[in-house]
């Protein structure tokens, strides 16, 4: 009997994405598998097109994310799990922490309802729900990739090269290139994409957008660049702020586009400059090199895939750099088996603290080694 796989991945855009090498590792290790995911209706989009997976099935997490004292969750997670039963799942794969009491609660009742014979996830101790168990060492031990990486491997699956993945369609790219439409003499002007978002999970995450307009203003003089500023449909004034700062080189893109034009549009950059958030896994998942700026968040869960501390580039010649100023309080957000201080503190000096000419720097300096774009 062909087997048949269930991963797990209810999140929005860049934790979906932090699933994708562990889709490919299972798709290359078991070509014969029917492989589902299960996502919220972000994922599905961010995922959708991707030959690692066959079937999309989408949930609305909001109120399965409630936290106690309401049971609704538990109730929802035994609903869901006994609709999937019916498809008779041979292995099932968490990706998702357990740190929680209310998110064991849950993921317990659901991985229970659906009933597979083998179920796969990562947790501190052994949980009588799963079957096989990645350790999980708490946040900023490695990448969130790898964790799951790590539990597909539970089935041995294998991925030789693993990175972020997103399918970027033709028609996406037709209408990235008719609203980057311009005046401006292509063959002598590079693109760089800023992101002064972050998001609406933690606002705490972004750097001020007077660094922002600082490092466009220094790619402008000193790179010959257009700049196009990028983000979510609650980020617009704070894009056209940053352009009013800019100049008149730099376009306000945010809230213009969809999630796969929004992919077009990043991979017709040189480089992305962007706080962490899910903008920025996109760039890293269609290939542009990113300059990530980190401050409360932890970087070594969270940062672009594969990327390094710009203190240690010149050695690593990654494509992707992290930014940050290494203070004794930072991270504190995602900082061992603890969500941590979502908000940030009041003074965030990890980045009010963090000079823009430092990240002018790294930005030209990866822009000086790769090719461009188009």
């Amino acid at each position: 009997m062909a087997e048949r796989f269930l991963a797990i991945k209810l999140a929005d855009l860049g934790d979906a994405l932090t699933a994708t090498p562990a889709l490919r590792a299972l798709r290359s290790s078991f070509p014969g598998a029917t492989i589902d995911t299960l996502v919220t209706a972000v994922g599905a989009e961010v995922l959708s097109g991707l030959d690692s997976v066959d079937h999309l099935i989408c949930f609305q997490k909001a109120s399965f994310d409630r936290l106690p004292p309401s049971l609704r969750p538990v109730g929802q997670a035994l609903a869901l799990g006994m609709r999937l039963r019916r498809t008779g799942y041979t292995r099932v794969f968490l990706f998702h922490h357990l740190f929680t009491r209310a998110g064991r609660l849950k993921y317990a009742a659901l991985l229970g309802a659906i009933g597979a014979p083998w179920c796969a996830g990562c947790a501190e101790g052994k949980p009588a729900f799963l079957d096989a168990i990645y350790p999980d060492r708490g946040y900023g031990v490695c990448h969130e990739a790898d964790y799951w990486l790590g539990v597909a491997g539970l089935a041995g699956a294998v991925n030789l090269n693993p990175r972020l993945e997103v399918r970027v369609d033709l028609l996406a790219r037709a209408r990235a290139r008719q609203l980057l439409a311009t005046a401006l003499d292509e063959r002598s002007f590079r693109r760089v994409a800023l992101y002064p978002g972050s998001g609406s999970y933690s606002l705490a995450r972004r750097w001020p957008a007077e660094g922002y307009a600082q490092v466009g203003r220094d790619l402008i003089r000193q790179a010959k660049v257009e700049i196009v500023v990028v983000g979510g449909p609650r980020e617009e004034d704070l894009a056209a702020q940053i352009c009013r700062n800019v100049g008149p080189l730099a376009r306000n893109l945010a809230g213009a586009t969809d999630l796969k034009m929004l992919a077009a549009v990043l991979e017709s950059c040189d480089l992305l400059v962007g706080n962490d958030g899910g903008i920025m896994h996109l760039a890293v998942a269609v290939g542009t090199p990113v300059v990530a700026v980190f401050g409360p968040s932890n970087h070594r869960s969270w940062g672009p895939y594969q990327g390094v501390d710009w203190s240690s580039w010149l050695g690593a010649k990654s494509r992707h750099v992290i930014v940050r100023r290494d203070l004794a309080c930072a991270p504190c957000l995602y900082r061992g088996y603890l969500p941590g201080t979502r908000f940030g503190c009041r003074s965030r000096e990890c980045l009010t603290t963090l000079d823009a000419t430092m990240v002018s720097e790294a930005a030209l300096a990866l822009l000086s080694a790769v090719r461009p774009a188009r």
